[in-house]
C-alpha cells in the first residue's frame, strides 16, 4: 500500500516515465527471452526513435530516466542490466539525448565470464555504475542499435 500511495505522490509526467520504463522494460525482457539479439537490437532501434528532435537536455531528464528505468526494474523477473541499460537507451534516445550503451566483459575466479551493461552520457555513467567496473573489458561501442 506504501508504494501505491508514493506512485501517486509523484508528479503525473514522473508517474507516466514509471509506467512507460515498466512496459518497455517488460517488453524488452520477454523479446530477450525468445527472440535473437539481432531482432531485439532492431527493435529496440525502431522503438529509439533516432530521428527525435532534440529536446532540452539538462541532468534532471537524465537523472529522472535512469530512477525510473531502476524502479521499474524492481517489478520485472530477470530485469539484468542489459534490459535496463536498452530500456534507459530508448527512454534517452526518444528525447533526443545522445548516449552510449557499453557492454564489457570479466572473467571471474574459476574462468566464468562475466557481463555487464551500461549507459553513459558524455563519458558519465548514468546507469549501471558498479563498484569494480574497470575489470571489466569493453566491446567497442555499439553507437546507433540498428547499424
Amino acid at each position: 500500500m506504501n508504494r501505491i500511495l508514493r506512485f501517486y505522490r509523484l508528479p503525473d509526467s514522473e508517474q507516466h516515465l514509471l509506467m512507460v520504463a515498466l512496459i518497455l522494460g517488460a517488453a524488452i525482457r520477454i523479446a530477450l527471452w525468445i527472440l535473437p539479439f539481432r531482432v531485439v537490437r532492431t527493435m529496440i532501434f525502431e522503438w529509439s526513435d533516432a530521428s527525435a528532435v532534440p529536446y532540452q537536455t539538462n541532468r534532471r531528464i537524465i537523472e529522472t530516466i535512469a530512477w525510473s528505468v531502476e524502479t521499474s526494474s524492481r517489478f520485472i523477473p530477470s530485469a539484468t542490466c542489459l534490459v535496463q541499460a536498452l530500456v534507459t537507451k530508448v527512454l534517452l534516445d526518444r528525447r533526443g539525448v545522445s548516449n552510449d550503451l557499453r557492454i564489457g566483459v570479466a572473467k571471474e575466479e574459476g574462468g566464468r565470464l562475466e557481463a555487464h551493461a551500461w549507459i553513459e552520457y558524455q563519458g558519465e555513467i548514468v546507469l549501471g555504475a558498479v563498484e569494480d567496473l574497470a575489470r571489466f573489458t569493453e566491446f567497442p561501442s555499439l553507437g546507433k542499435i540498428g547499424m
